[in-house]
């Protein structure tokens, strides 16, 4: 099954909903956190409001078929995984994708206006 589905339905509509209709972008203003790299890393304090992350969060960790988290059952590393093998490493985090291109260009539409330019490769 697709991540961020459960049951044949898709979080996508409930996720973008989370945002507020109403968001002004020009009070936006990316941090530079690499000055000599203008737009390589940059932070953007305030792109979401606190409540729409707290309803981003809710609407992921609802048990069942409310939530994605509580439909894919995230593992905890095993006792093996916490013992790495010469030269290797491990990343032990809590993490979850889930697709939903009408959350991702609501999200766009607010930050485009903070990123640079990208030269066409053509």
């Amino acid at each position: 099954m697709p991540k961020g589905t459960r049951g044949g339905g898709t979080l996508g509509p409930r996720l973008a909903g989370a945002l507020e209709p109403h968001f002004d972008p020009s009070l936006l203003e990316a941090e530079e956190l690499v000055p000599e790299q203008p737009g390589f890393i940059v932070v953007v304090d305030g792109a979401l409001y606190p409540t729409e992350c707290t309803r981003l969060i809710k609407a992921m960790e609802e048990p069942g078929d409310g939530g994605l988290l509580g439909a894919t059952h995230l593992k905890a590393p095993t006792a093996a995984d916490l013992r790495p093998k010469k030269n290797e490493a491990l990343l032990a985090r809590d993490s979850c994708a889930v697709v939903d291109p009408e959350l991702a260009s609501r999200l766009w539409e607010r930050l485009r206006h903070l990123l640079p330019e990208v030269p066409s490769a053509a």
